[in-house]
Formats: C-alpha cells, sequence, structure tokens
C-alpha cells in the first residue's frame, strides 16, 4: 500500500460498513461516516494525512451551531473540557459555527488497523455524548460554564 492513496482509508470503510453506519467516500479521497449518539447524528471525516503519516478524525454534530455571540465563552468552556482529556481535544470552527472533537492515528508507516479505527470512533462519541448537555446549555446562554460542566460530571448507568 503506497503511503498517502485513498486505500489507507479501506479500514475505516471496512468498519462503517461492520456498523452499517452510512459511508461516503468524499471528492477529495476524505470518508465521511455518520454515527448515532444519544441527542443527534455525527459527522465523522476520516482524512489521510500523508504528510504526517496519520489519520484524522473529526467529529462534528451537525444540528448544534453555536452562535458568534457565544464563541467566547465556548472556547473558554473547551478549554476546560481539553484540560481533561487524555485523547483527542475539542476545537470551535469559526466559519461553520461548529463544535469539533479531534483525534488522530499515528501509522509509523504500517496500514491503518480496523480495531484503532474503532476505539477512535467509540471514543470520540462518548466524548461528544458526555459534553454535549454543556455544549447546548453554554451555546444558549442558559448558565454559567462551571453549571454546565457539572452536568458532564455526573455519570448514570443506563437511560432513564
Amino acid at each position: 500500500m503506497i503511503i498517502g492513496t485513498p486505500d489507507r482509508l479501506e479500514a475505516v470503510a471496512e468498519l462503517a460498513q461492520q456498523e452499517c453506519w452510512d459511508c461516503e467516500r468524499l471528492e477529495d479521497g476524505d470518508l465521511e461516516l455518520f454515527v448515532s449518539i444519544q441527542g443527534g447524528m455525527l459527522q465523522v471525516r476520516v482524512t489521510d494525512l500523508a504528510n504526517f503519516d496519520a489519520l484524522h478524525f473529526a467529529f462534528v454534530l451537525a444540528s448544534l451551531s453555536i452562535p458568534k455571540r457565544r464563541h467566547y465563552r465556548v472556547r473558554r468552556m473547551l478549554g476546560s473540557i481539553n484540560e481533561c482529556l487524555w485523547i483527542g481535544h475539542f476545537d470551535l470552527d469559526p466559519s461553520g459555527n461548529q463544535i469539533i472533537y479531534r483525534h488522530a492515528i499515528l501509522l509509523a508507516g504500517q496500514d491503518a488497523v480496523k480495531e484503532s479505527c474503532e476505539a477512535v470512533v467509540a471514543f470520540g462519541r462518548r466524548s461528544y455524548e458526555r459534553y454535549l448537555t454543556p455544549f447546548v446549555l453554554v451555546a444558549g446562554g442558559a448558565c454559567k460554564i462551571e453549571d454546565a460542566l457539572k452536568s458532564a460530571t455526573f455519570d448514570t448507568d443506563g437511560n432513564a
């Protein structure tokens, strides 16, 4: 397999097929997956970063748009969240007014492994689900950042 070819995304395409996620190859060669979470549908764009010998995963909840007037508060909240994350990070895309969770797999000359890709998608899903309520609260101006983040630290088992 040649580094930088769309074939390096094949493990992700196989995972999408296995999990029955909608998946399409975009004109620029990236893959776009649609993965459901509690509260919406995540768009996961997977890019082959040949210059870094890595696969980049970017998760966006298209239905969540951050008003420009809330960008400063959301960025402050994302900074607090990122301090707690050991893997990946959240970012605010100012052009699209969306919160993005980013993570990359360094390939070091190897093929992408489906299990590694699956772990990245699973962690991105959990991270987005965990912080979705604070995102919505702060984007809507419903409460202070600290109060919104308390809802993410409250763990439950199962669904109500």
